[in-house]
């Protein structure tokens, strides 16, 4: 889904110059097809269309070896991608992969070590597209005063007919925590963003999973920051949960709040400051491969917004709030590392 989602925004930046696709690679025939197939419609065609299931186990270390290619978008289930993404960085290649990083902390770690001991971290980003929103970025910028506390509320709903609950790898995890391990990173970022450090203390509570979705069907979390800022998480997965996304900060001087939202057609985010409301279109994914192509382009280190390090503090909090509620709550959500 979000190899699609890349491929499309990949084909526009393609038609502006700025990049140019030469080969797409899966490890299934379809979905290097399918991808191709949207590039080719929304934009020039890549040259090939490669997959492990039609061209064998060693094509994409062909691929990799090629001099003329200077960087990777990698789009695969979160514990397939450390694999993928170190092979990149020891190719030499210039490397965006999704967040999560790693299936948990113990390997985004480990797989950030052999990207330095590799001499390559500066060469790998990680998709985290809430710290490229424009909506995140006003909240962040408000002039509230010094901010006493925060709260998130998302409600995210699965569904027998979700896309996501069609995914055998969303299902059947691999990586801790389930779809919040998946979909926590966004909430945390935001939080992180508006909030402007990390939390140092998570408590949290979760409920148990269902037919349709593994545990946590939910889960609630407060966190502690520095200056004695306390923010709370809630997430539901329910699928009867309205879907909602609603952000707000309070600070000394006023309230700051995004709110997702739908304005003639377009989704996005109502960001209202101090009662001045103002709509911004989703655009994370958009402007995150575009600061991606500048760095490549320009030979430098990818952005902080989109180093390994950022997406690994994300990673930390999600898991500890996993843990947290685990310990309480009888979740049992992590999977072995």
């Amino acid at each position: 889904m979000f190899a699609q989602e890349h491929a499309r925004e990949l084909a526009k930046l393609q038609a502006q110059g700025k990049v140019l696709v030469t080969h797409v690679w899966s490890r299934s025939a379809r979905a290097s097809t399918l991808a191709r197939g949207i590039l080719a419609r929304e934009g020039k065609g890549p040259t090939l269309a490669v997959s492990e299931e039609a061209d064998g186990k060693d094509a994409l270390t062909k691929l990799l070896a090629d001099p003329k290619i200077d960087a990777v978008d990698i789009v695969l289930p979160i514990a397939a991608q450390p694999a993928v993404v170190l092979a990149a960085l020891r190719a030499g290649k210039y490397v965006l992969s999704e967040k999560p990083l790693a299936p948990s902390v113990a390997v985004a770690t480990q797989t950030i070590d052999a990207a330095i001991k590799a001499n390559a971290l500066s060469k790998w980003g990680v998709a985290e597209n809430y710290r490229f929103e424009p909506a995140v970025e006003r909240l962040a910028a408000a002039d509230i005063g010094t901010i006493r506390s925060a709260r998130l509320s998302v409600g995210a709903p699965i569904t027998t007919s979700n896309q996501y609950a069609k995914t055998a790898w969303r299902q059947a995890p691999e990586h801790f925590g389930a779809y919040f391990g998946d979909s926590g990173p966004h909430y945390v970022a935001a939080l992180r963003a508006a909030v402007g450090s990390a939390p140092v203390g998570v408590r949290a509570l979760a409920t148990q999973g269902s037919a349709v979705v593994p545990a946590p069907v939910a889960i609630a979390a407060v966190m502690t920051f520095k200056g004695d800022v306390l923010a709370t998480l809630d997430v539901s997965f329910h699928s009867k949960a309205p879907k909602r996304f609603e952000l707000v900060v309070d600070g000394e001087n006023g309230t700051a709040s995004m709110t997702r939202t739908e304005a003639d057609g377009v989704f996005g985010y109502d960001v209202n400051i101090n009662d001045e409301h103002t709509f911004c279109p989703f655009a994370g994914v958009p402007r995150e491969l575009s600061e991606f192509i500048t760095a490549v382009r320009r030979g430098g280190p990818v952005p902080r917004a989109l180093s390994a390090t950022e997406a690994l503090a994300d990673l930390k909090v999600v898991e500890a709030i996993v843990d947290a509620a685990a310990a309480k709550s009888g979740a049992g959500t992590r999977a072995s590392a």
